[in-house]
């Protein structure tokens, strides 16, 4: 087993202990920035959805709410009782159009160009080969869709660390990343993407970080 293969372990057993608990304690920090997060990808009613890393569900519930059962919403995570959880939440919520599965976000198994939105929520940094795994974000990412990625405000070095090499994997793949605006980039000289970053409002000095590719 390597060391990367160790520590998913230690990170996935660390969040399947906590799950019965995690996100319902204290202030709800992650279901804010979840909805945010929603309302920024702007998705329509009826589309496919993919949140990896999906926790408690902090996206997932807010893109079921937002698509509606005519789309498709479907969570992912390592920890297998993350996915316990949240299925007994959903099954609670009766929402026969949203579900979650243990997943390796660096091998998912979904075909190419399944879903019109990929979402992570403060989840990225906890992938050891980060470059892999937003390869399968795009991977899975039909043409025109929208990648929206949560993450820490820049308060200390773990943060700015992955900050970086986000910034650093859109670099060497011909993407445009930029604060404020919009601007359109050639990768292959096939797909073009809008690239949006910006804080989220109301929480700078705790979580204020949204990426949003589309």
């Amino acid at each position: 087993m390597s060391n990367n293969d160790t520590q998913k372990e230690q990170i996935a057993g660390l969040y399947h202990r906590v799950a019965s608990a995690y996100g319902h304690v204290g202030p709800s920090i992650f279901a804010y920035a979840g909805r945010h997060l929603v309302e920024r990808i702007g998705m329509a009613e009826g589309t496919q959805v993919l949140d990896v890393g999906a926790g408690r569900g902090a996206n997932l519930f807010p893109a079921a709410e937002t698509i509606g059962p005519r789309g498709q919403v479907i969570g992912v995570d390592l920890a297998p009782g993350m996915v316990r959880e949240t299925t007994a939440e959903i099954q609670l919520r009766k929402l026969p159009y949203v579900s979650m599965l243990q997943m390796d976000a660096e091998h998912l198994t979904f075909p190419d160009a399944s879903f019109d939105a990929v979402l992570c929520g403060f989840a990225i940094f906890l992938f050891p080969h980060l470059e892999q795994a937003l390869a399968e974000f795009f991977r899975v990412l039909r043409p025109g869709g929208k990648v929206g990625i949560t993450v820490a405000q820049d308060l200390d070095a773990l943060s700015h660390w992955y900050g970086e090499r986000i910034t650093d994997y859109h670099a060497r793949s011909q993407f445009a990343l930029y604060a404020g605006g919009n601007r359109s980039a050639t990768r292959d000289g096939e797909e073009r993407m809008n690239i949006i970053k910006e804080s989220c409002h109301g929480s700078r000095t705790i979580w204020n970080g949204h990426l949003c590719l589309s």
